[in-house]
């Protein structure tokens, strides 16, 4: 079967844009925010809230990005591993919060 996506589109890329529209959608006119999903406040959503659906498609859109970028380290490690150490440094001590902290 041959691809729909253009060229230099991804599947992920096309996934990532769905879920983002998919939230955007259920969270048109719904007033309050999204709790992370699992968490007690999702617990206490009242049934058919729609805030409880977009906390899942947030949690396996972000569950599928962390999957993607273990992927591609584990690649890396393969491939290059001072490249791999590099980047784990890297990323290890970035700031995290956006202070510098």
């Amino acid at each position: 079967m041959a691809s729909v996506a253009p060229s230099g589109v991804t599947p992920g890329d096309i996934t990532g844009l769905w879920a983002s529209n998919q939230v955007t959608s259920l969270l048109d006119g719904v007033d309050g925010t999204v709790p992370e999903y699992g968490s007690l406040e999702w617990v206490q959503l009242p049934p058919g809230d729609p805030r409880k659906v977009a906390a899942v498609i947030a949690a396996a859109e972000e569950f599928r990005r962390y999957v993607l970028e273990e992927t591609w380290m584990d690649e890396l490690h393969r491939r290059d591993p001072e490249a791999w150490h590099a980047e784990l440094a890297a990323n290890s001590y970035a700031p995290q919060n956006g202070t510098g902290t």
